[in-house]
């Protein structure tokens, strides 16, 4: 039977076909012992990772994490923690984490599920890979900031900039143009906004708040200038017409004490 498959093999070279004859040399014989089943019948690889998989492996004994601690939450995806290292940082690293939420509510300590939002401080073990499941400590949950007594900057179309009551620049943003404004104010209309204004803002850092501003006290002789944002503060110097008025006036007068002298 060996010889017979040998000269097969030589007249499929001899035609000028070397892959089917490395096809026929590798085709086991059926029900030859010890050999393997053909390709397609092979079980999945069981360590292959999916969207169901990932990150929800136990910990083994001797494994070792990675590391970030007091990292700033950015993001949470269906699959992925986004963490920044520090507050300003300008990316996130991506932390794999179960899809199942049940899971994933277990393995965080110090807070909940709910806590994995913008803003939340916390410590995360993580396997880079995929594989293991995380450990999630939270270190201060995000919360609804309130600031008093802060003194605005100034206001240019869906931004704000403020002077806080300890010395901070802030900037904050809304959604659409100068005239959402309005819907952020709660006590007044939004041209109390103007630069020397104080006001009380009310912001969360995950967003699922709106901002809130209450105008606390607003600047003195301050007039909204038509420009879509912002005010224009009117100054104590005199209008230019009525110093115009006055100096023609006292040139008439002097050229009438001129002719009286004359005659």
């Amino acid at each position: 039977m060996s010889s017979l498959r040998f000269l097969a093999i030589g007249l499929c070279l001899a035609a000028g076909s070397p892959v089917v004859a490395f096809a026929a040399l590798i085709q086991p014989t059926a029900g030859a012992p010890g050999t393997l089943p053909p390709a397609a019948a092979l079980p999945a690889d069981p360590t292959a990772i999916t969207a169901d998989t990932i990150a929800t492996a136990p910990k083994p004994a001797d494994f070792q994490y990675a590391i970030v601690r007091s990292g700033w939450v950015d993001d949470l995806s269906e699959t992925l923690l986004y963490v920044k290292s520090t507050k300003g940082a300008d990316t996130s690293i991506a932390v794999p984490v179960p899809r199942d939420r049940k899971l994933l509510a277990t393995l965080i300590a110090g807070g909940t599920l709910d806590d994995l939002v913008t803003g939340t401080v916390l410590t995360v073990r993580y396997d880079p890979r995929g594989v293991v499941r995380p450990e999630i400590i939270i270190e201060k949950a995000s919360r609804v900031e309130i600031l008093e007594n802060a003194k605005v900057l100034d206001r240019g179309g869906n931004k704000l900039f403020v002077l806080t009551a300890d010395g901070q620049h802030r900037g904050f943003q809304i959604e659409g143009g100068p005239a959402e404004w309005q819907q952020v104010v709660k006590n007044g209309q939004a041209a109390s906004l103007v630069a020397g204004a104080k006001v009380r803002i009310a912001y969360d850092p995950s967003g699922r708040l709106p901002l809130e501003i209450t105008v606390v006290e607003a600047p003195p002789n301050a007039k909204a200038a038509d420009r879509g944002c912002g005010c224009r503060v009117t100054s104590g110097a005199p209008d230019p017409g009525v110093g115009a008025g006055v100096l023609l006036g006292l040139v008439l007068v002097g050229l009438a004490a001129l002719r009286r002298r004359s005659a």
